[in-house]
């Protein structure tokens, strides 16, 4: 299901689920984080991006990742 991008304005917290990236931690807090190599080039980040989300946490699981972005 997609979501419109007039939906995305009115979400404060957007959650994101991935593909693993081995190359990101397992855990990671933080403020503006880097979206990583499975999620950079995607449209589920970088229209989010445009709208004025950042990455603030990313947890990864055996086989996929799970990314909250805030505004």
């Amino acid at each position: 299901m997609a979501a419109r991008i007039d939906d995305l304005r009115a979400c404060p917290v957007l959650w994101t689920v991935t593909d693993y990236d081995p190359d990101a931690a397992a855990d990671e807090p933080g403020a503006g984080l880097d979206p990583g190599t499975r999620l950079a080039g995607v449209p589920a980040h970088l229209i989010p991006a445009e709208l004025g989300f950042c990455v603030v946490e990313r947890v990864q699981f055996n086989q996929t990742q799970v990314v909250r972005s805030v505004l």
